[in-house]
Formats: C-alpha cells, sequence, structure tokens
C-alpha cells in the first residue's frame, strides 16, 4: 500500500523537490500551501524534471491532494496531516536579513501548531535544518555531535525548532528526525548571494567572491535533500535522530565560481573581496547570518548517513550548477537585490581605490 506524505512549504525549493521524489517513488501526496493556484501555475511554468511536471498534472488526481491555508491554523493543520504516515516540514518565512527575529518567531508558532496537530495520528515527522547551528567550527569535517552555537541568526531559530521537536518527541512519543544540510541548490532556491552569482554567470559579468579562495565548501541539490528526508522517514527506529547530509564533495570557492562560469558558458572574469574589506565596508552587518562561511571551512560530516543509509549522491558539483543554471534560464527575472545585501566586487574595490 502506498504511503502517504504531508508536505508544508511545497512551494519552496526544498518542498518542490519532495514532491517530486515522492511522486519519483510511486507514493502519494499531500500539500499544504498559502495559495494553491499559484502552486499549480509554478509548477506548470517552471517545466523541468519529468517528476515536477508530473506533479503539475496530478494536482486533481489521488496522488496529489493540495490543502490551501496557513501552517498555523490548526484546522487547516488537522486536514493536511489526517491519515499520513509522515510531514516532511519545510515549511518557513522570508528569508530577508532585516525580518530574521519575525521569521524566527513565525516558523517555531508554525512548528509547534503543526506537532499539536502530529499528536492524534502520531506521523514521522521529518524537520530540514542547517549547517549554520554549528556556528564557527572547530574541527573539520563537522559531525553531529560537535557543539551546537547561536551565534548567528540563522542559527537561533533552527535550534530553537529543534528543541520544540525534541521536546514533542518526549512528551507525545512523537516519532522525529532532524536532517542538516549545507546551502541547497537547484529549481526555485532563494539564496540572494548565490543567485547573484548565477545570474552573473549568465549575463556575463564580473563574478562577486568573498573571502579566502581557497578555502573549500559544499552544495547539495534538492533533490538529494529531498531524497534524504524521504530516507529518513523510512527508517525502522522512530527515536528521535540528527543526521547531517554534506554535498557530493568539497571544493575550494574558486573551483565552484569557475565551474559555474564554465556552465554558463561565460567567460567574464572573477574577483574575491578581502574579508578586511567587507569588514570596513559593514556588510556583515546584514549578512552576519553567513559571514563565517567565508572566513572558515564549512564542511559537514556525513559517515553516519552515509553508513546507516547507503546514500549516494544522484547530483555532483557539475550537475548541481547546471541544474540550478538551467532553472534560472527559464525564469523571465529576478528580483532585485534587497538593501543592504552583498556588494559586487568591481563596484565595493572601486569604492576603495582598489579595482584592478
Amino acid at each position: 500500500m502506498p504511503r502517504r506524505y504531508c508536505v508544508t512549504g511545497a512551494a519552496g525549493c526544498l518542498g518542490r523537490a519532495v514532491v517530486a521524489e515522492v511522486l519519483a517513488a510511486g507514493e502519494t501526496c499531500r500539500v499544504l500551501v498559502r495559495q494553491a493556484r499559484k502552486f499549480s501555475a509554478l509548477l506548470e511554468a517552471e517545466g523541468g524534471p519529468r517528476e515536477q511536471r508530473s506533479a503539475a498534472e496530478n494536482l486533481d488526481s489521488g496522488q496529489v491532494e493540495v490543502i490551501e491555508g496557513s501552517c498555523d491554523d490548526p484546522a487547516v493543520l488537522r486536514q493536511a496531516l489526517a491519515d499520513v504516515d509522515a510531514v516532511i516540514h519545510c515549511a518557513a518565512g522570508p528569508a530577508t536579513p532585516a525580518a530574521w527575529k519575525e521569521r524566527e518567531e513565525r516558523d517555531l508558532v508554525m512548528l509547534a501548531a503543526l506537532l499539536e496537530a502530529a499528536r492524534q495520528g502520531r506521523p514521522h515527522v521529518v524537520l530540514p535544518s542547517t549547517v549554520l547551528v554549528y556556528g564557527v567550527p572547530l574541527v573539520s569535517p563537522i559531525p553531529e555531535t560537535h557543539r551546537l552555537a547561536e551565534e548567528n541568526l540563522g542559527a537561533r531559530g533552527k535550534l530553537r525548532q529543534e528543541a520544540l521537536l525534541r521536546q514533542a518527541a518526549a512528551s507525545a512519543a512523537l516519532p522525529c528526525s532532524i536532517l542538516r544540510f549545507p546551502e541547497i541548490l537547484g529549481p526555485g532556491f532563494h539564496g540572494e548571494r548565490m543567485r547573484r552569482l548565477f545570474r552573473d554567470a549568465l549575463d556575463g559579468t564580473t563574478l562577486t567572491g568573498y573571502g579566502n579562495p581557497a578555502l573549500r565548501t559544499e552544495f547539495l541539490h534538492a533533490r538529494d535533500a529531498a531524497r534524504a528526508c524521504l530516507a529518513m522517514e523510512r527508517r525502522p527506529d522512530p527515536s528521535p535522530r540528527v543526521y547531517n547530509v554534506p554535498g557530493p564533495e568539497p571544493l575550494a570557492w574558486q573551483a565552484w565560481y569557475d565551474l559555474v562560469r564554465q556552465c554558463a558558458g561565460s567567460a567574464a572574469g572573477i574577483i574575491f573581496i578581502p574579508l578586511p574589506l567587507l569588514r570596513k565596508e559593514r556588510w556583515f552587518r546584514s549578512q552576519e547570518h553567513c559571514a563565517h562561511l567565508f572566513a572558515y571551512e564549512v564542511l559537514l560530516d556525513g559517515a553516519a548517513f552515509r553508513r546507516d543509509f547507503h546514500f549516494q549522491h544522484a547530483f555532483d558539483n557539475r550537475a548541481i550548477a547546471e541544474s540550478t543554471l538551467a532553472w534560472l534560464r527559464r525564469m523571465p527575472t529576478t528580483p532585485a537585490a534587497p538593501p543592504g545585501s552583498a556588494p559586487r566586487g568591481i563596484d565595493l574595490l572601486e569604492r576603495q581605490g582598489q579595482a584592478p
């Protein structure tokens, strides 16, 4: 008998990928979105992989059911969670630097409401989290036992969600899992820094990097993150577990920028802005949630996840770059960068009289 999943935040990057993976596995899916018509139009407009087109074609079928409403509405949540085997909780507020505190509180309210609704049927709740919860790493790669740190805005909210999930697991015997990911790319991703990188590569504009180009980093495709979520839900042990899910292979920032440029067919140059200059420009005031990513190697140790689930990535770094670029090529426009966002390298260096 097919398993039934509920996916919150199904219009987002990870949520859409989870829906596609559920359909690819032949399971049924119930999605919770704020606007059903917008969700349907989004899938139809993007086209893309066969499973994603299948999601658009089957919105009214028995395989995909759409629930319209807010993730903090108890009545909507009871409807969305009725008779499901698992919940992949991808819903989150807007990730704008100026609204971190508001997002943190709203995300916590949404998760609390979902966990309360889950007490009745006790579905397995999977919470995607982030590498940011480790803060400045003491070792590299970072194991799950590494100390946690609320030293940046992006970590604080996720740590509060993780703690809330553990409390629910203890008080209501709720099966739950937590997955910590690096930055996720692919169709629908919303990271402003990486979106600028990809757009500049497509436009042939000089690419801007930050910090030491020799430091290594990693990225994960949304479809691989989705596959990890489903793998966690299917594990036989319902006790709370935390796993790191790294990218396919670490690579230096310089190598990543070169790869994106190659995949875009661009001959544009690359400028890396030194950290002291970024601090002088007071850039970290708006980017403090990710500033340490440019000063340290922040890599996840995924040995436990690979061992327990025999997990292999479907997307290597080149496939991640190509898939993300292909999606952006289909998108007609890109929203303007928000105030206080990352400066373009050439503009900043010109202001400091250091342009090449």
